[in-house]
This record gives structure tokens, sequence and C-alpha cells, in this order.
């Protein structure tokens, strides 16, 4: 589905000259007419008085006729709704990563994007701590199953060796009980 802002723009540069044929060129492109954008892009180009105006009628009559196939769609399907993605990225994104940038490593530039995200879709200080914790817990639990999975890696850490016996000696049960303790 073409967005109706990049069409809007080519629709203001195709009848800048002549706004009278605008809403023509509308009617033809919401009922995803063809022959109706024709016949409004061929009275546009006859009233271009010079070759500025003539070539930005081409370029606007060459993206539309090139994305001719998402108008259709956009004009066929009930479903199809706007969208107003490029304004939500420059609004939200750009001003604090690439407008106004400030560095970032790739870790914290991830990151500053998505609380901004968070934040304009209404996110509150309460629920991100929620989160965090929920996925902290997640991670500590992700890490015991690798390490019991794992089995070049212990669950518990290596005894501290501090008591003679536990160095040396027979394996036994009581060696076993001691060692268990000694962390």
């Amino acid at each position: 589905i073409l967005d109706r802002y990049h069409l809007n723009k080519y629709v203001l540069k195709a009848t800048g000259h002549y706004p009278k044929q605008r809403s023509n060129l509308w009617l033809g492109l919401n009922q995803a007419k063809i022959k109706w954008v024709r016949s409004t892009f061929k009275i546009l180009s006859k009233e271009a008085k010079n070759e500025e105006q003539k070539e930005r009628v081409k370029e606007a009559r060459n993206y539309i006729y090139s994305n001719w196939a998402g108008i259709e769609n956009y004009a066929n399907d009930p479903n199809a709704q706007g969208c107003s993605a490029e304004g939500h990225v420059s609004h939200v994104l750009a001003s604090r990563m690439s407008s106004r940038p400030l560095s970032w490593s790739e870790d914290g530039a991830d990151r500053m994007a998505r609380l901004r995200v968070f934040k304009y879709n209404g996110g509150k200080k309460d629920d991100l701590f929620k989160l965090y914790e929920h996925k902290e817990k997640e991670k500590r639990i992700k890490m015991r199953t690798e390490k019991i999975i794992d089995h070049r890696k212990t669950l518990f850490p290596v005894a501290k060796e501090t008591v003679p016996a536990l160095r040396k000696g027979k394996v036994s049960g009581l060696q076993r009980a001691i060692k268990s303790l000694a962390f």
C-alpha cells in the first residue's frame, strides 16, 4: 500500500502550477481510475508554462505510475488505513538519535530507541520497572538452565580449599559433606 504522505507530496508537485486540477487528480487516485489520472496528467502537462513545471509533472507522473499497484491496493482494500510512520520516526527517534545526535554505542542507541518508543506509546515508569524485573528474572533462570545443561560447568562454585583434608586423601562421604559446606 502506497503511503499517503509521499503520494500527497507528488500530487502537490504535479499540481503546483495548476491547483484547480488537484481535486481531479485526487479523485482519480482515490478511486484508482488510471484513465482519469492519465487525462489529468495530460491537462497538467499542457498547462505547464516552462521546462521546470513540465519536469515536475513528469517526475510526479512517473512516481504515481510506478506505484500504481500500491494505489490500487489502498483504494480497493476496505481495511487500508493511513499511517504516520515517517512523522513518528522523525518526532520520536530522529529528534534524539540523528537530527540532534549525541554519541551512542550500538547497544546504547538500541536501548535509547526502545525507551523513547516505550515512552511515546504511553509506558509508565512502574511498567518499566516491572518489565526490567521480569527480564532480570528470565535472565537468571536462563543462566541457571545453561549451567545445568552444560556439563563442563557446575551449578555450584568450586569450594575454597581451606581445609587440608579436602585437598588430599581418599574421597569419602565425610569429605563430600565437608566440601559441600566449605564455600
